[in-house]
């Protein structure tokens, strides 16, 4: 009887730790989007302020191929994302042509547009996507895990700005934003919680072992 309770104990200590992490990773995955849409909405917002309305009112139309233009997005990009992890960034037209990208090999290119990328400019939403390099399980095994393992994409309607309480959905869409964040460190912390709770299991199994 002792060692069947003993392993009814190990068996529901582990399926609940596997429960609590998984919450903890949900919680964790929640956080990073809700970061990621703040950011999509301050970069829609510093986009259209500082570069498309002056390039409009200075230009009369926004043509990215000008040099001078492309130069002012940019710092307007870089100045919006300085600190905060965003590992590249591309704005995509309504055709889904790249037209800024912090990889200046993107630009022009039409083929790395994603599904996503094409929902948000017809649906006008935005999504979230995570991408991993490694399995979760394997990367329990690992004391450090390489930058990049773990990525959030984010694609988001890239508006007009309008009228104060107007409805986001109600403004014309210039395109899409696309954000891709390293967020390996905030997951490898996670890994950390979840093997923490696996070690105490196993100090308390054996605990209970010697007690029988």
């Amino acid at each position: 009887l002792s060692w069947a309770m003993l392993i009814v104990i190990i068996i529901s200590s582990l399926l609940m730790s596997t429960f609590i992490a998984d919450q903890a990773r949900k919680t964790l995955i929640e956080k990073q989007k809700n970061f990621a849409l703040l950011l999509a909405e301050n970069l829609n917002h510093q986009i259209f302020r500082r570069f498309t309305l002056p390039t409009i009112i200075g230009y009369g139309r926004i043509a990215l191929r000008n040099p001078t233009q492309y130069e002012r997005l940019e710092q307007v990009v870089q100045n919006t994302i300085h600190g905060l992890h965003v590992k590249g960034l591309r704005i995509y037209d309504n055709k889904q042509i790249t037209s800024y990208s912090t990889n200046k090999d993107d630009l022009g290119k039409t083929s790395i547009a994603g599904i996503a990328a094409q929902k948000d400019i017809k649906q006008n939403t935005y999504s979230f996507e995570i991408e991993s390099k490694i399995s979760s399980i394997k990367a329990l095994f690992m004391l450090q895990l390489p930058d990049d393992s773990f990525t959030l994409r984010t694609t988001y309607p890239l508006r007009l700005e309008g009228k104060l309480g107007e409805e986001p959905k109600e403004l014309p869409i210039m395109g899409v934003l696309e954000i891709t964040q390293d967020i390996t460190q905030d997951y490898m912390s996670v890994i950390s919680f979840q093997r923490l709770i696996f070690v105490s299991i196993f100090f308390s199994s054996m605990f209970m072992f010697i007690l029988l």
